[in-house]
């Protein structure tokens, strides 16, 4: 998104999963539960500086709704993922930048993007609901929203198939 608004002629397409970083105007979407991102924050530095197994255990408990669906597979890929040394100084980056910065987008923002997009939310996030993803969509000029049933965090993880059909006709359209 920082790059479709401050380098448009970078970006063909845009695709926007399930994420934040805006500064919603109050009353138009739904407060995330409080009980949903309690010590995410501090389960994500955990995955990231040491990405054990139960540290990445408990990272994807918070951010997968039904425990069922953290899987042997996925656990271990995403150890794999954040003992990669670029991968965790950026996403550590990203995290500690988050926290100190707030949201990085104003609502009007938005009305500057450019390129095509796609926006794809889960529809039992423990963070921001539908009704965010809806509303993104509604701020970006022909943006298209879509919303992937029984998911929570990581649409193209536990729905994949009907996430990359979703995002296939997009790129290919």
């Amino acid at each position: 998104l920082w790059i479709a608004l401050n380098a448009p002629t970078r970006v063909n397409k845009l695709i926007l999963e399930s994420g934040g970083g805006v500064a919603f105007k109050p009353g138009t979407v739904q407060a995330p539960p409080s009980t949903g991102s309690e010590g995410h924050r501090e389960s994500t530095f955990r995955a990231l500086s040491d990405p054990t197994y139960e540290n990445v255990l408990e990272r994807l408990e918070r951010i997968i709704k039904d425990p069922d669906e953290v899987t042997e597979e996925l656990i271990h890929v995403r150890m794999a993922h954040y003992a990669r040394p670029d991968v965790s100084k950026a996403m550590t980056e990203a995290y500690e930048r988050s926290g100190k910065a707030g949201p990085y987008f104003q609502e009007n923002e938005l009305a500057n993007v450019k390129s095509p997009t796609l926006v794809i939310w889960c529809d039992k996030s423990t963070g921001l609901g539908p009704d965010a993803g809806e509303r993104i969509a509604s701020l970006i000029p022909g943006a298209k929203s879509v919303l992937i049933p029984n998911t929570s965090w990581w649409g193209h993880w536990q729905e994949w198939e009907q996430h990359n059909e979703h995002v296939l006709e997009f790129l290919l359209g």
